[in-house]
């Protein structure tokens, strides 16, 4: 994970992170700024993402990074 993560301008998502704390560990390793959420549906339920992101414990801004902020900043390119 970390040489892909230097390797330049690279996204992560959350859709196979496993655990609740597994998103803050990740955020710790990663920019806030290079994570989105996903979910993996339709093979995963949103649901189950959804309550990953609510019980983690990261701040309401870097939830909403993850939600909205980055994924408009990727795709405005």
């Amino acid at each position: 994970l970390d040489p892909l993560a230097g390797a330049g301008e690279v996204y992560f998502d959350i859709s196979t992170v496993e655990g609740i704390e597994a998103i803050a560990r990740l955020t710790q390793r990663l920019p806030a700024g290079r994570i989105l959420f996903g979910s993996n549906a339709p093979f995963f339920h949103v649901e189950a993402a959804l309550l990953k992101m609510q019980e983690s414990s990261l701040p309401a801004g870097a939830q909403s990074m993850l939600f909205a902020t980055n994924a408009r900043r990727l795709l405005s390119r």
